[in-house]
């Protein structure tokens, strides 16, 4: 499993980011995070990634303590981030670092997953954003990653394209399951994906709720189920905005902001 244990981080500027930051994932979870801008979200995913070094505590992955880029962790960042002189086949298998039959197998059917079978000899800059995000999760799944890290992978995308990757994304993290930590501003976006969302609050950033999303899969957005589980979750989140910051100060009311 997963295990961050009083995790925080300063920055050279004083700026503390994260204070005192403990949670767990469990194997083959889906976790959101999710809070107000500064609360620390792509600062926790960072050090999850091994992509920056934490002031304090410990993260710890299969008992594993990670420090740097670890082979059992993927990330999909906001942008796809592919290589444009790479077709979207080698683009797909760069993350393995090796070639031959089996490397290609494994390719061809993260391309299929993802609905882009037919397109693996085309070149990055003729695919559509989504596409290209589609690009990004199937090379993030064809490693068969422990832990994956998702930094907002939908952000920029239409409504419609964004459910339909919701969906892409669910059929590659069945095959393996493995744990998935993701950040997003989205709400319903993490009502459709999490078992477990993880609210924070800023200043500094911290854990200050969590919330089970147990709907059965596939999660309809019309069901009465989803619409109170989003509602429970737009609830909490307007809490963490209006708590008081460490100062005892209270923020601007966030309502507006969510609803």
């Amino acid at each position: 499993m997963l295990a961050i244990e009083r995790l925080s981080k300063t920055y050279a500027d004083g700026t503390v980011a994260l204070s005192g930051v403990t949670l767990g994932v469990r194997p083959s979870e889906i976790v959101a995070l999710i809070g107000g801008s500064g609360c620390g979200k792509t600062t926790l995913l960072r050090l999850l990634a091994g992509l920056d070094e934490a002031t304090d505590g410990a993260i710890l992955l299969d008992g594993t303590r990670i420090t740097e880029p670890h082979p059992s962790v993927g990330i999909v960042f906001q942008e796809p981030r592919l290589l444009p002189w790479l077709t979207v086949a080698q683009n797909v298998s760069f993350g393995l670092g090796r070639r031959g039959p089996e490397a290609r197998d494994r390719v061809a059917h993260a391309l299929e997953k993802v609905g882009l079978a037919e397109h693996g000899g085309r070149w990055p800059k003729d695919l559509s954003g989504g596409q290209q995000q589609r690009v990004a999760i199937a090379r993030a799944f064809v490693t068969e990653p422990k832990l994956l890290l998702l930094d907002e992978p939908f952000s920029a995308l239409d409504a419609f394209t964004r459910a339909s990757l919701h969906e892409h994304l669910l059929g590659l993290w069945a095959e393996k399951r493995p744990m998935v930590v993701l950040v997003t501003h989205d709400v319903p976006e993490a009502v459709a994906l999490a078992d477990r969302a993880f609210v924070m609050r800023p200043r500094p950033g911290r854990i200050d709720d969590e919330i089970a999303l147990t709907l059965a899969r596939p999660r309809g957005r019309s069901s009465p189920a989803f619409e109170n589980a989003t509602r429970q979750l737009y609830a909490s989140l307007d809490r963490s905005l209006k708590a008081p910051d460490k100062a005892g100060s209270r923020g601007a009311e966030p309502t507006a902001l969510w609803w």
